[in-house]
């Protein structure tokens, strides 16, 4: 017996937009469906919604994938609220701890998988696979952990993404074509306002624009600093008294040296750069003393692995600093907040040779054959990006702006500040 969209969609008022309706037709009549959107066009409403009318038959199993719990979670609470609109409360019984689960009493189970940990995706057969953020998954995930899952019950899967690089998800799309996968922009959602879609674009740098709310693939191997030339201006300057400095600090591992970045906080300049391959404790002091002498800058430290010591030893000594860690989906963040800079012209950067030529070698690369979840940015083989890293870290800190509107009239500035609340508006 075939479950009746209408009258399933009125209980749980869902109403489905002509793309969405699209894509619920194109999942009745193929295994597999593909959908890379922007932003805000409703892929996460429209999986959730099939996941739950998938659950209503009897001994179903469904899975919510996603690179990480965060992400998976998602669909999973909106799940959650469809179920709880349609059955009572003693027809299903939701738990999220020590896991993600809805389980029916007929015996169907909605459950969220995480990609950080492959080993828990091994074993049970499934009827529906959402794949979300799949193009930040990497092949092997696919191939083998979750592809194997769908023999036995012959399972559906919904690829859902914005683009990344063009990886496996890429080669899907072509696979699929166009009868089973979907190409989606942001304003394809009639609930996203063409207003919201101008101020987004407005506001944030073409190529963020163009992957996040167009879902334009990048290459494999694509430039991620657009306009470095243009952002090249100033000279070295020492401390300027009243004005607040941020100091990026990237610790060097094995044979590769400590950078040190420090930007004025009242231009966005950077105004002195510095790397050495000391051994810890004069490394310390340098940074120490860097920081005292310009005025006591604020230091942010890559903390992960070898920054940890340095961390707690000058946490201990009341020196002004804050940890970063760049694991994971972090250092993402923290490159496309750099990017966003170099494209809004919203710093300066001396003619600094090894500094310039880490910024336009860096790449977003997505390695097939990488076991690691994410499209991972890193400088070519053989290069260095630890001036870039060093950079990046100085930058951050810049998106508190405090004391700013006081100290500069900078019509660069004030467009980021109001690309950056947008920016994080649709994360």
């Amino acid at each position: 017996m075939k479950i009746d969209d209408k009258k399933l969609q009125e209980k749980i008022k869902f109403e489905p937009h002509w793309g969405q309706k699209k894509v619920i037709e194109a999942f009745d009549n193929n295994r597999e469906t593909l959908l890379r959107c922007g932003r805000r066009w409703g892929k996460s409403m429209t999986c959730s919604y099939l996941a739950v009318r998938e659950a209503l038959y009897p001994d179903k199993r469904i899975w919510l994938v996603a690179p990480n719990y965060d992400l998976a979670s998602i669909v999973f609470d909106t799940c959650s609220r469809f179920i709880g609109t349609l059955l009572s409360e003693k027809s299903f019984k939701l738990s999220k701890n020590p896991r993600s689960i809805i389980e029916l009493e007929h015996g169907s189970i909605i459950e969220v998988k995480s990609a950080e940990n492959p080993v828990s995706l091994l074993g049970r057969s499934t009827d529906l696979v959402i794949l979300d953020e799949a193009a930040r998954l990497h092949k092997y995930i696919w191939d083998e952990y979750i592809y194997p899952t769908t023999h036995e019950r012959k399972g559906k899967v919904i690829y859902i993404s914005t683009p990344m690089g063009q990886n496996w998800f890429y080669d899907k799309e072509i696979e699929l074509g166009d009868s089973a996968s979907f190409h989606f922009t942001s304003l394809d959602n009639p609930h996203f306002s063409k207003e919201e879609y101008d101020r987004a674009k407005e506001g944030v740098s073409e190529r963020i624009f163009r992957n996040m709310y167009e879902a334009e693939y990048m290459s494999d191997k694509e430039s991620v600093f657009s306009g470095v030339d243009e952002v090249i201006a100033g000279t070295w300057k020492g401390p300027v008294p009243g004005h607040h400095y941020i100091i990026g600090v990237d610790i060097g591992r094995r044979n590769d040296p400590t950078v040190v970045t420090v930007i004025d906080r009242n231009t966005n300049e950077v105004v002195y750069i510095d790397s050495f391959k000391d051994e810890f404790p004069l490394q310390k002091e340098k940074i120490k003393k860097l920081s005292v002498n310009y005025n006591n800058g604020k230091i942010i430290l890559e903390s992960t692995g070898v920054g940890d010591p340095i961390l707690g030893d000058f946490q201990r000594q009341g020196v002004f600093v804050e940890e970063f860690r760049t694991a994971g989906h972090n250092k993402m963040q923290l490159i496309d907040k750099l990017s966003l800079f170099i494209q809004e012209k919203a710093i300066k950067i001396p003619p600094h040779e090894q500094l310039i030529k880490e910024l336009k070698w860096f790449q977003a690369v997505v390695p097939e054959a990488s076991h690691t979840n994410y499209v991972k940015y890193c400088a070519p083989r053989g290069k260095s990006d630890d001036h870039v890293m060093s950079l990046a870290l100085a930058v951050w800190d810049l998106q508190t702006y405090d004391g700013m509107d006081e100290n500069r009239n900078n019509t660069d500035i004030s467009r980021y500040r109001k690309s950056h609340r947008i920016f994080n508006e649709y994360q």
